[in-house]
């Protein structure tokens, strides 16, 4: 809607059709006019309001008064706090010197002048709608500001026209002033204010980050032992092994913030050199005025080559150490150098859709698409029909202190922490105080057949591969599993070893000591090239299983476990366990694991030999007893059959 004064029109109150260039000549808009007949007499006055097709629609009454008046009753709705309203015109408002409490109406560059009856109106419409008169908010020369010009030469010009806008987005006006050399045939001027959008990013919600401490100082170790041992001195006869395991978890937090002083961020250096920095320095003392260009144009061109060799032998530098770490086969510190030397990009994308490929808008929906993702459904299998097996002769009491210890010892450093931040570097220097106190909440364990709930918690992050971005199935989740529970596993499955290696068929290799899959490799290789050399058929069985970590029934897993014969001390404490997922700096709600293993966990891959084992022979039973079939094939040809 726009509102035109002084149209010059002669016939008072009157409706013109005008005509739009883009609508093929048919009248689109329609314009009533206000005027008087002594006015139109002499075509000096007149009034007129413009509607777009959507406002003519919701158009109720026009209302013409005189040559200056008018108005128009229009069928809207109220306005959203969230909206941006923005009114401008003619109000014929002198703002004035303003008081402490209208200060957030306007700004500090208003014209001074007396405030009339319609500066007050004007003011207190501001102050009802939370307005903001944007004009009056930039520092421009007073001609700039000025909206009009009386008829008598004699009298002062004035600011009488204004912008306002919302206050919550006054920040988003960039500039707003008068023109005056315009070919407007006006006492007033036109004013432009140029707006852009100034939208606030969403906060981010604040992860809780894994402490990490370098403990390699021999200073440090010390003093993090001794407020070890201070924290966990007084406490240690909990019953419940949750309030035990919060209170080492507590005491360890606290030991490593108390020396956190020690452990400052190393500044990395910088590429650049001290002479560019003192070229730089030397460029600001350089006077000004125009009879120092050539200095200062020397001192840039020196500068500027001094900034390109610094550069070339920053990555010269970097590039020689990473041959130095691939060289003798150091993975962490070539992985480092790559990771400061390349762009950081997000593992996940912000895009993620639906199953049926529709693009998901809130962040809330888009942790439970991942959430969804990763609850893999439980296979629809049956309990084999196998023997039950005697329990196995193995050591089922609580662990000592030794096998705690040497399982801390086999801990690996560098790794990533699970859900509660602990790295492995906090059990490796955490001294005998925290393996004893970890003993002891392994034997309340035994006893009570409970682990604590943080200890069967996962987390899972998402990590891109390749394919649409879009896409939950392009991504593979990495789960990380705290390192308390690493420990307890790595307990269990240093006493099932010996018994589970008996029991394991000879053509297993993988997730075996002493073995691998490159043995497999070897073994084909060396059969197929003596079958290609006598000109021998050749039968290939290819097993492709796929998500059979992640899909197999839970349930029957433990019955396996079960008739093969492993206690039911160790698979009560593999049961009950949930994962979160992290993704743009947010945790998802937690997700109960009812199929597949749990990875990250040294136990999986025991449980899940055993279930290959007892699939495997099935499986070769089938294919022995269906080996008729393949002398129906002419086997003058090989043949790789895919199952």
């Amino acid at each position: 809607m726009y509102a035109v004064s002084k149209t010059r029109i002669q016939d008072p109150s009157v409706v013109i059709h005008l005509t739009s260039l883009r609508q093929n000549g048919e009248p689109t808009r329609h314009t009533p006019v206000s005027d008087d007949p002594v006015a139109s007499s002499r075509g000096l006055a007149g009034i007129r309001i413009r509607l777009i097709t959507r406002a003519e629609q919701a158009l109720l009454e026009w209302i013409p008064v005189n040559s200056r008046l008018c108005a128009v009753r229009l069928n809207g709705s109220k306005a959203k706090r969230s909206d941006i309203v923005l009114v401008a015109g003619d109000f014929n408002a002198q703002i004035g010197s303003l008081n402490r409490t209208e200060r957030y109406l306007v700004g500090y560059f208003s014209i001074p002048a007396q405030r009339t009856d319609n500066g007050d109106r004007l003011l207190q419409l501001c102050s009802d709608n939370r307005l903001f008169l944007a004009n009056t908010n930039f520092k421009y020369k007073e001609r700039h500001r000025l909206t009009w010009r009386p008829p008598t030469p004699n009298q002062r010009w004035t600011q009488i026209d204004h912008i306002a806008i919302s206050h919550r987005w006054r920040g988003s006006v960039e500039d707003c002033r008068s023109f005056w050399s315009t070919f407007l045939d006006s006492d007033h001027v036109l004013i432009r204010a140029r707006i852009c959008l100034r939208l606030t990013g969403r906060k981010k919600a604040t992860v809780k980050r894994p402490i990490r401490t370098e403990l390699s100082n021999e200073k440090t170790k010390n003093r993090f032992q001794e407020q070890l041992r201070s924290q966990l001195g007084s406490s240690g006869n909990e019953v419940d092994p949750d309030v035990a395991w919060k209170a080492i978890q507590t005491a360890v937090e606290t030991a490593m913030t108390s020396i956190s002083d020690l452990n400052h961020r190393v500044t990395k250096n910088q590429w650049i050199s001290s002479r560019s920095i003192g070229l730089m320095d030397s460029r600001k003392l350089i006077p000004s005025g125009s009879e120092h260009d050539e200095e200062r144009q020397q001192i840039r061109s020196r500068l500027s080559k001094s900034l390109k060799n610094d550069r070339e032998q920053w990555w010269a530098t970097k590039a020689k150490e990473m041959e130095k770490a691939a060289a003798i086969g150091n993975t962490i510190q070539l992985y480092r150098l790559i990771k400061e030397t390349g762009i950081n990009k997000s593992s996940v994308s912000q895009t993620i859709s639906e199953k049926d490929d529709t693009l998901i808008c809130s962040q809330s929906r888009r942790l439970e698409r991942w959430a969804e993702h990763f609850s893999w459904p439980s296979a629809t299998l049956q309990l084999p029909t196998i023997t039950r097996q005697c329990e196995w002769n193995i050591e089922v009491g609580p662990p000592t202190l030794a096998e705690v210890q040497k399982a801390i010892v086999n801990l690996k450093r560098r790794r990533a922490a699970g859900p509660d931040g602990l790295a492995p570097e906090v059990f490796k220097d955490g001294g005998p105080i925290l393996a004893i106190r970890l003993t002891n909440i392994l034997a309340k364990i035994w006893e009570l057949d409970v682990i604590p709930s943080d200890w069967s918690q996962s987390l899972i992050v998402p990590i891109y591969k390749r394919g649409l971005k879009s896409s939950c199935d392009n991504h593979r989740g990495i789960s990380l599993t705290n390192t308390v529970s690493k420990i307890l596993a790595s307990i269990i499955i240093r006493r099932l070893t010996k018994t589970r290696e008996l029991q394991t068929r000879e053509n297993q290799a993988g997730f075996r000591p002493g073995r691998g899959c490159i043995d497999h490799i070897l073994t084909i290789r060396q059969v197929l090239k003596h079958k290609h050399t006598y000109r021998r058929p050749t039968v290939v069985v290819i097993l492709e299983l796929e998500a059979t970590f992640d899909s197999v029934d839970r349930e029957i897993l433990s019955q396996c476990l079960s008739l093969k014969g492993v206690p039911q001390k160790y698979i009560n404490l593999y049961s009950n366990t949930t994962s979160l997922v992290r993704a743009y700096g947010e945790m998802s709600s937690d997700i109960s694991t009812s199929s597949g293993v749990r990875q990250g966990c040294s136990l999986s891959i025991f449980v899940e030999l055993h279930q290959r084992h007892t699939d495997g022979n099935n499986a070769i039973h089938k294919l022995t007893d269906t080996d008729h079939r393949l002398n129906k094939y002419d086997l003058n040809r090989p043949y790789i059959i895919l199952q």
